[in-house]
């Protein structure tokens, strides 16, 4: 714990926990942590040291109430290694947490990150993608012919204006997830990174393209709408399926004015489906049968469950 000092220059004086103060916490906790008494600045803290790094932002959320309701005191968490979306939730969530050697946020005490990380907040700057830059994101991802590109091209293929384009691919190049080269007056958009890395740096910044959800019982719009939500989800993880299937179509398909809507009371009775309208076609990269991988975190990935968390980390940390 003596590298925590070396970030900001701050003193933090660890001080072992009393038994009587140990007793107070669910063994649980201390199966997740090393646990001590900290001073920072005149002012006392638990400081906990997580000791598996496979733990959702969730979970330390739940833990820090916990911990605060026992001690009526803040919380701070050493993490050995966090991805850029979760660093996010964890400062939207105002849970301290330091990251040895590299950063720290302390969100009661007014201290804020290293530079490090408050280039990596600057990012945060761009916000969720626009459809547009959702759909560019996905060629950039899954279509060959874009893997060197120029905005005018782009937006050809895409059909999307030229000033689109130019303003996506600017957002990309500030998010790391492309750089450029000029070939006379044009600039050229490429990128190095394997899918996994480009959905890691790009996780809080994708799209949900489900702009609505409908039930009905209207089986024959089933053949062409691709697998989605909780139950492609379900097929390609540990998920167990939902009782009714999901189907995705673009919100502006023609057929959905025939389909007769129903609530969501209707869904467990027999023949009824849930369908999902996405502000782009869930088919562009479709396989199996399924809207594609990237598409499917996006739609997933606010759920509030811990278990669907785990599984959208194992797909980022596969090969997409």
């Amino acid at each position: 714990m003596d590298k925590v000092n070396d970030i900001l220059g701050i003193d933090f004086v660890f001080k072992i926990m009393r038994n009587e103060d140990k007793d107070k916490l669910p063994i649980y906790l201390w199966e997740l942590y090393d646990i001590c008494w900290v001073e920072i600045i005149g002012r006392n803290y638990i400081y906990a040291r997580l000791l598996d790094s496979e733990i959702t932002i969730n979970s330390i959320k739940k833990h820090r109430k916990t911990i605060f309701n026992i001690f009526s005191t803040e919380c701070i968490f050493e993490i050995h290694k966090i991805t850029s979306y979760q660093r996010k939730k964890l400062i939207e969530s105002k849970l301290s947490f330091i990251v040895p050697e590299k950063q720290i946020f302390l969100a009661y005490l007014g201290i804020n990150l290293t530079d490090k990380v408050s280039k990596e907040i600057k990012k945060h700057d761009i916000g969720v993608f626009s459809t547009a830059s959702q759909i560019l994101f996905l060629h950039l991802i899954y279509d060959e012919n874009f893997k060197e590109i120029n905005p005018t091209d782009a937006a050809k293929i895409l059909g999307f204006t030229r000033m689109t384009m130019t303003r996506a691919f600017n957002d990309m190049e500030v998010l790391g997830l492309v750089s450029y080269k000029k070939a006379g007056n044009k600039k050229m958009y490429a990128h190095s990174l394997n899918r996994s890395q480009l959905v890691i740096k790009s996780l809080e910044n994708l799209k949900n393209p489900v702009s609505e959800i409908i039930y009905t019982d209207n089986k024959e719009i089933l053949e062409n709408a691709p697998i989605a939500g909780l139950q492609a989800l379900s097929d390609i993880s540990m998920i167990n399926p939902p009782s009714y299937e999901i189907r995705a179509l673009k919100k502006d398909d023609g057929r959905i004015k025939e389909i007769k809507k129903y609530g969501k009371e209707y869904i467990s009775e027999p023949d009824f489906f849930e369908l999902e309208l996405w502000d782009y076609d869930p088919s562009i990269f479709r396989k199996n049968g399924m809207v594609d991988v990237v598409s499917l975190i996006a739609s997933v990935k606010d759920i509030n469950d811990d278990r669907i968390q785990i599984e959208i980390e194992k797909l980022i940390g596969e090969e997409i």
